[in-house]
């Protein structure tokens, strides 16, 4: 502002238990072993199996009711983050997608699942909720046969869907090839094709192709290849309690994509649409250049200011908010409480309008220093003239960091 700023101070995973055709990325260990407890009965008019996996703060409950052709499942659990029972996606980086770290994880659904001469279908719903983020649900579908697998997955926000993902394997005897696809709104996507064998006598030998694209950065793109070799061909791969061995037979499959729906909510979307959508960049200073020059030249274009805040994201990027517009002194840009949930105001910015011999446009006013001390935050100003100002109100001094665009 150039006289005086207004700043209002009101103003699951089952999901992730089962892995489902995927190799494991290399370095991708579980900070605990997991361990199954599973328990079946038979009955005159139908069976029941129940089942329940842990791994450190993780884990999962199901309950199926099954008969020959069909099976009905119904299944929640919680933990913290990627769940360290999701083999599938717990290699996988998050920050890709958002920023949110999806602590407290809390998720719970149902699926159904077909089957009839070698072939099966199914199709269920997850609903996830976590501290700090929207409530996500993850609709899923899949097609089987005894060689091939095909699982769908949709992921939807309050505010419509956020993501879609498919996963794909084929098995044959010279070994399992794998395809998976990750893909959010915004153009933002994950791309894996692997392959696995198992040498008889030596262990599983993987290989693995990522390619993974993020508009949410600048210009970001990463592409990695994976070799992994884990095990030996006659250890189990986790510990396991039955108490009755006949429960695990035809078990799973309901159980295995519906872990892996909850698994691809938790990675593709936070839940929140500012979070899956909003640019994030790798310093304050540079959300901050990025949001000014953006805004600057219609700030004198109307001869008004525009404002806003720089925030920090929970994966440690900045962001800023949409500017807001103001008057031809001053602009209301609210309380830094008006940031994202699950972030945290560092930084106010604002526009100082076109040039007007009535006001010293070309410097922060004592307004705008006062309010950024007040509220304990950096501040950013543009000038009519187009120079990128950052006060830093620890020390007090004043920078040129540049030029912006006017």
């Amino acid at each position: 502002m150039r006289v005086e700023r207004w700043i209002s101070r009101e103003a699951v995973v089952l999901a992730c238990l089962l892995g489902f055709g995927s190799p494991t990325m290399a370095g991708d260990s579980a900070p605990l072993p997991p361990v199954w407890i599973d328990y079946s009965s038979s009955g005159a008019a139908i069976d029941f199996a129940t089942k329940a996996g842990f791994a450190g703060n993780d884990r999962i409950y199901s309950m199926e009711f099954y008969q020959a052709g069909w099976r009905a499942s119904i299944f929640g659990g919680g933990g913290t983050g990627l769940s360290s029972l999701a083999a599938p996606y717990r290699a996988a980086d998050q920050r890709l997608f958002h920023a949110l770290a999806n602590d407290n994880v809390e998720y719970a659904g149902a699926a159904v699942d077909f089957s009839a001469a070698g072939a099966g279908w199914m199709l269920g719903s997850a609903t996830i909720r976590a501290a700090d983020a929207g409530h996500r649900t993850s609709w899923f579908g899949g097609l089987r046969s005894e060689s091939i697998d095909l699982s769908l997955y949709r992921v939807n926000r309050e505010d419509g869907v956020a993501a879609r993902a498919a996963d794909f394997a084929w098995r044959s005897p010279l070994g399992q090839v794998g395809l998976r696809h990750v893909s959010a709104s915004s153009r933002t996507f994950l791309h894996t094709a692997s392959f696995e064998k198992v040498v008889p006598g030596y262990g599983l030998f993987g290989l693995e192709f990522t390619q993974a694209r993020s508009r949410r950065f600048n210009d970001f793109e990463d592409t990695r290849w994976v070799i992994t070799f884990r095990g030996m061909l006659d250890s189990p791969p986790t510990p396991v309690v039955h108490a009755d061995k006949s429960a695990t037979q035809g078990w799973g499959r309901p159980a295995a994509v519906a872990a892996a729906a909850v698994g691809v909510a938790l990675l593709a979307s936070s839940g929140l649409g500012d979070q899956d959508e909003q640019l994030r960049y790798a310093s304050q200073h540079v959300a901050a250049r990025q949001v000014l020059n953006g805004i600057n030249p219609k700030s004198v274009a109307e001869n008004r200011e525009y404002g806003g805040w720089v925030y920090r994201n929970a994966d440690a990027t900045f962001s800023a908010t949409e500017p807001k517009q103001g008057t031809v002194d001053a602009v209301n840009i609210g309380s830094p409480d008006s940031v994202p949930r699950g972030t945290v105001a560092t930084a106010s910015y604002h526009s100082h309008a076109a040039y007007d011999p009535r006001y010293d446009s070309e410097h922060f006013s004592p307004t705008d220093i006062a309010m950024d001390v007040a509220w304990k935050v950096d501040g950013y100003l543009a000038t009519p003239a187009g120079a990128f100002k950052y006060h830093e109100y620890l020390t007090g001094l004043i920078f040129t960091l540049g030029t912006v665009a006017n």
